[in-house]
């Protein structure tokens, strides 16, 4: 019986030993899935920043060219009521030239 208990008793010892094993070896091997995957978020990060980047200039770009043609648009109508007075101003001028010639 001594004996049976001993033999089990080493049996069960090796059995531990080998789940030891097999939970280091899924250590390591869960170790480097881990490092690959730091990689890939590193490239994935990388890569959106690169991206976010580019927006950022785009939009700086589109910024800064809409608000070039919000001040041409506001130029444009000054002008154009520029334009409106100085065509007033002309047409009572020649309104004047006639009354004067008609004296």
């Amino acid at each position: 019986m001594e004996q049976s208990g001993s033999v089990n008793l080493e049996q069960r010892i090796i059995f531990l030993n080998q789940e030891v094993n097999n939970l280091s070896y899924n250590s390591v091997e869960l170790r480097k899935k881990q490092k690959v995957l730091e990689i890939k978020l590193e490239k994935s990060t990388k890569a959106l920043d690169e991206k976010l980047e580019q927006f950022e200039k785009i939009l700086e770009k589109e910024t800064t060219a809409s608000v070039r043609n919000d001040s041409i648009q506001k130029t444009l109508k000054k002008s154009e009521k520029a334009l409106l007075i100085v065509q007033d101003e002309l047409k009572s001028l020649e309104m004047k030239k006639t009354d004067l010639r008609e004296e």
